[in-house]
């Protein structure tokens, strides 16, 4: 049997037939004839033809599904007689909700949507419905994200099926996130008051103006810094045409005056002073500062001028310029490069001051071109360390980038860096790249080393000396002390360095004038709660290393270096007192010089004391006191008095004696020297 396919035309229309043919044979296997069977195939031939269209329609309508639900960020598909609502899973994801967590009916946008805006869309609604169509239904509103969060959104949609009584049946829309350009708007906004609150509280008078076609400039705007400056109100000025100009001193008017606004002159800035006769009869210097511009728009030059009073401040003017030099020298100079990675971690964008930096081009930057001048003792650790940064990131761990590294500036020679990055990521949280910055830091580590140096110097100054000095912290802890002071006390420096000691009832003042205990956040420790702390027996002396059976400050001195303590404050930081101390060896007196170190912020960083023993020259003292009393003792048993003259100031001194055998009263002068003789 032979199937074929054909079509035949009758009377105009084509119809497809299916020929089956089929041979007849004989006994001798001879075809004897053939038989024919036609069957009309149209049915067939439509449903096939329909089964292609559908699904070609059912690809072409999933494609445009993706198109509204990635490009639009999601649509919908309201059945209003139904009141269901199909909201497609971009939809959701816009507002952090994935397919399944919200229902496709209409309660579930409006329970999103921020609830003073819902009346808004309700109207909106309700007049396309009115109109049939012809008012747009569009919305811009607000709706609360999950992590709530605001999102802003472009609502626009469209009834598409209408019953015969003029009702909506159906309608569909999309929604768009216009978030970025509602912040957008939001800054502009702020950015605009902002300008106006400059505009009108500038110390400054601004003004605008336009020059017409006969060359005449017209005043298009001023400040409110014009009563500040001129000592006229806008108003006034404004009202009386010419004023200001007047009030201009002749001599300078030549300077105010420019009719240079040629096409190839703009655009035009120039700074100009001259003289002004302000409201009160003074005469004030002004600055001006003018630019102008040619409007394509308008047709004509525009001018703004900004004028200050320079009258104070003129002597300072080449002060300030040298100071305006210096920053913008600071600026230029600044040592500090941008860059940006992508997700594996290669380079994709250097900004210039990394490439002065490096003295490699960006092409040279580019991928891992960054470690190429490297110092080769950091090359291998920046590269582990910034793999492992980027691997940490993409799994997204919580991951960080700062070091410190070497590497080889475009002279060639050998410089220090700093360098920090951080993971980039979108909007959806998906990590994009990473950005990062770098700076030179080669002057503040030979600053370090030079601090070093400098401390190891005065740690040996400090040796070398004779006094006694220790050094400690605010909690008392000792960090330093001298040879001088280890041998008076017979101690080695590992039994005092890291000890702490405290005074009984020590308070420093702070920079607000308030006593506080620097051992906790007190601001009323009595003498008698420090003792119970730390018990009778324990000694207490702050600025002297005291331990037991060493040394002890005497019982009837402790007072004195308490009342010293208490005194030290940023306003009075050093105070010497004297006083005895109980040995092993005896009793010695001493003499301390207690000074306490202040930051700038007033808060107490250091203690520092340079103590010396001065016990011989109490023993002297003592003795020529005894000795004067004794003195004094024999005179008034001899009755015999005695007077000293000092050639050097001419002054005469009487014995007490004395004044009492010529019955002369010792508070009153003492007698000349005429008299004494």
């Amino acid at each position: 049997m032979y199937v074929d396919d054909l079509e035949v035309e009758v009377q105009g229309r084509r119809i497809p037939l299916e020929i089956k043919t089929a041979p007849v044979l004989n006994e001798a296997g001879e075809i004897i004839y053939v038989i024919n069977a036609f069957q009309d195939i149209s049915d067939r031939r439509q449903a096939e033809a329909d089964r292609v269209a559908a699904q070609t329609l059912g690809h072409e309508l999933r494609l445009l599904e993706q198109v509204l639900d990635v490009i639009l960020a999601g649509y919908w598909d309201w059945n209003i007689p139904a009141h269901q609502e199909y909201l497609s899973p971009g939809f959701k994801r816009m507002f952090g909700y994935e397919d399944h967590e919200l229902p496709n009916t209409p309660e579930a946008w409006q329970d999103l949507i921020v609830p003073e805006d819902l009346p808004g869309v309700f109207a909106c609604f309700d007049r396309h419905v009115q109109s049939h169509g012809e008012e747009p239904f569009y919305n811009e509103v607000r709706y609360r994200h999950k992590d709530g969060s605001t999102v802003w959104v472009m609502c626009s949609g469209r009834v598409i099926e209408w019953d015969a009584a003029g009702q909506p049946l159906r309608m569909v829309g999309c929604h768009v996130d216009i978030s970025d350009r509602k912040h957008l708007e939001l800054e502009l906004q702020e950015s605009k008051a902002t300008l106006q609150d400059i505009l009108e509280n500038a110390p400054a008078a601004i003004v605008t103006l336009r020059q017409l076609s006969d060359r005449f400039w017209v005043t298009t705007y001023r400040s409110g810094g014009c009563d500040r400056v001129f000592g006229y109100t806008v108003k006034e000025l404004k009202d009386t045409p010419g004023l200001w100009l007047s009030r201009v001193v002749e001599e300078d008017r030549h300077v105010v005056i420019t009719n240079d606004t040629s096409l190839d002159s703009l655009p035009y800035h120039r700074t100009a002073e001259y003289r002004f006769r302000h409201k009160d009869g003074g005469i004030r210097w002004i600055s001006a500062v003018q630019s102008i511009r040619w409007d394509d728009t308008l047709q004509c030059a525009i001018a703004t001028v900004i004028e200050s009073d320079i009258t104070q401040n003129k002597r300072a003017e080449l002060a300030l310029q040298d100071s305006e030099v210096r920053y913008r020298t600071l600026l230029e100079t600044s040592p500090v490069g941008i860059f940006r990675n992508d997700v594996t971690g290669q380079c994709i964008y250097a900004n210039p001051q990394l490439q002065d930096m490096t003295g490699l081009p960006l092409e040279g930057i580019l991928g891992d071109g960054w470690s190429r001048n490297l110092h080769p003792e950091n090359q291998d650790f920046m590269a582990a360390a910034w793999s492992t940064f980027v691997e940490q990131s993409n799994l997204g761990q919580e991951a960080s980038y700062q070091h410190e590294y070497r590497y080889f500036a475009a002279d060639g020679s050998e410089r220090w860096g700093f360098v920090q990055a951080v993971p980039e990521y979108s909007a959806s949280g998906l990590l994009v790249g990473f950005v990062g910055s770098t700076v030179d830091i080669t002057d503040r580590k030979h600053a370090e080393k030079l601090l070093q140096d400098s401390e190891a110097r005065y740690l040996s100054i400090l040796q070398d000396q004779t006094e006694l000095i220790k050094r400690c912290r605010p909690d008392g802890t000792i960090v330093f002390v001298n040879d001088a002071l280890c041998h008076y006390f017979g101690l080695t420096k590992e039994e005092v360095i890291g000890r702490r000691r405290y005074p009984s009832g020590t308070m420093l003042l702070n920079a607000n004038g308030v006593r506080s205990d620097p051992q906790s956040s007190a601001t009323t420790t009595s003498r008698s709660d420090l003792v119970e702390q730390e018990g009778e027996d324990k000694d207490v002396l702050w600025f002297i290393p005291q331990f037991s059976n060493v040394s002890k400050i005497y019982p009837d001195d402790q007072s004195i270096v308490d009342d010293c303590l208490a005194s030290l404050s940023p306003d009075q930081p050093v105070s010497t007192i004297e006083h005895r101390v109980v040995m092993s060896r005896g009793v010695r007196w001493m003499q301390w010089t207690n000074r306490a170190i202040y930051n700038e912020q007033g808060t107490l960083i250091e203690l520092q004391a340079v103590g010396r023993d001065i016990h011989d020259r109490k023993l002297a003292e003592e003795q020529v006191r005894a000795s004067e009393a004794a003195l004094l003792e024999a005179q008034q048993v001899a009755h015999i008095g005695n007077w000293m003259f000092d050639p050097a100031t001419q002054t005469i001194t009487w014995s007490q004696e004395l004044y009492r055998m010529f019955g002369l009263d010792p508070s009153q002068p003492t007698p000349s020297q005429q008299f004494s003789v």
